[in-house]
């Protein structure tokens, strides 16, 4: 029976792929499906997923026949997922082994039908860079400060949303869903224990940053359709967190 089904997108993943595959079928709660999207990778990686394939039945693969982006490749898992709750991990994060466990059980017995979790930020050797705590919930307004919610952290019930998909209009696809889903509930519930792995990698860089700042403008103006000083307020508190997170960052170095 499978109750939870997790989408992970890859693409030219083959040093960090088995990682995140092995911390999947590590969980402790085991009624869950693995459905890896591939995005027409060229290196090891559709070979290293089908080698886990054979040993392990919960693990589908999907190929995408042209290149997309990374919202219309997990949407592609998400339109193939037989189980109710909804999950993502990227190829190259990880999940601690109790985490399934631990987020299914607080959404079963308390009707939560969004849930997220903290987690660490880790270097592509696997070493300890920060800690994210996540211990508020967090409603639609809160939430358009700036974006608090980990793509890998993420559970969603579709019995009570139906399947609700990334949006293909914004690089901040994962946000633009989030957001969307607290518009038909009071907020997102967390769970504070570090439950998964975020990897950064050294391409991640200010030219990125700039880049993710112009989505977010697009995300209010655009996806979200707020006018142009509610905009503006939202974008003030969105740029002021970042820099809070870079001056928290530089004075731990």
């Amino acid at each position: 029976m499978t109750v939870v089904s997790v989408v992970m997108p890859c693409y030219n993943a083959e040093s960090f792929i088995a990682q995140a595959i092995e911390s999947v079928i590590s969980q402790t709660f085991t009624k869950f499906e693995l459905i890896v999207v591939d995005n027409m990778s060229v290196d090891s990686s559709v070979e290293i997923i089908k080698k886990y394939m054979a040993r392990d039945c919960r693990i589908k693969l999907l190929s995408n026949t042209k290149s997309r982006g990374a919202a219309a490749t997990r949407n592609l898992g998400i339109e193939e997922a037989k189980g109710r709750y909804i999950a993502f991990l990227d190829s190259d994060d990880l999940w601690m082994p109790r985490k399934l466990e631990f987020q299914i059980a607080l959404m079963d017995s308390r009707g939560i039908p969004f849930t997220f979790t903290s987690y660490s930020v880790i270097d592509t050797k696997g070493k300890l860079v920060s800690t994210r705590i996540r211990g508020s919930s967090i409603g639609y307004l809160d939430l358009l400060k700036t974006n608090l919610i980990g793509c890998l952290t993420v559970v969603y019930d579709t019995e009570y949303f139906g399947k609700q998909f990334m949006s293909t209009k914004t690089k901040r696809e994962d946000y633009a869903l989030w957001l969307n889903l607290l518009k038909n509930i009071s907020s997102a519930v967390p769970l504070i224990e570090v439950l998964a792995s975020y990897r950064i990698h050294p391409t991640q860089s200010s030219s990125s940053k700039l880049d993710m700042a112009k989505e977010n403008w697009r995300l209010y103006r655009y996806v979200e359709g707020l006018s142009f000083w509610r905009a503006c307020y939202y974008f003030l508190h969105y740029a002021w967190h970042g820099i809070s997170e870079t001056l928290r960052a530089k004075s731990k170095v």
